[in-house]
């Protein structure tokens, strides 16, 4: 997974879990997600004593995520369950209507989707 995430991403990157508890792939190297910027969590899995952590309320990600220009989404397993959080929305809507696919990579079971801007 870490290695996947490097190879997407790059410093100055957003990046997402969808769903936000897929955050706990990337928690045993937290190095593997160092350069790009988590856009949703403002409390980590250890400060929260929780797997995924806490994340921001959704206007606020929403809001965040367009301020960048490519986001990496860590996808959990197709068909995988999403919360329907308002987190969870606010990531899916943002997505649909200001960013578009750009490349994906399959690794253990989930999908790491980098997005780009439309401008």
């Amino acid at each position: 997974m870490g290695a996947a995430l490097r190879e997407t991403g790059r410093p100055g990157d957003g990046l997402l879990y969808a769903p936000a508890q897929h955050r706990y792939w990337t928690e045993p190297n937290p190095g593997d997600t160092r350069a790009p910027t988590d856009l949703a969590l403002t409390e980590s899995p250890v400060a929260s004593h929780t797997p995924a952590g806490i994340e921001l309320p959704a206007p606020v990600i929403a809001t965040r995520m367009l301020r960048f220009d490519r986001i990496v989404v860590v996808h959990g397993r197709a068909g995988a369950h999403l919360t329907g959080s308002p987190q969870e929305r606010a990531k899916t809507l943002a997505l649909r209507q200001h960013f578009r696919a750009r490349a994906t990579t399959h690794v253990n079971g989930a999908r790491i989707v980098l997005y780009v801007r439309d401008r």
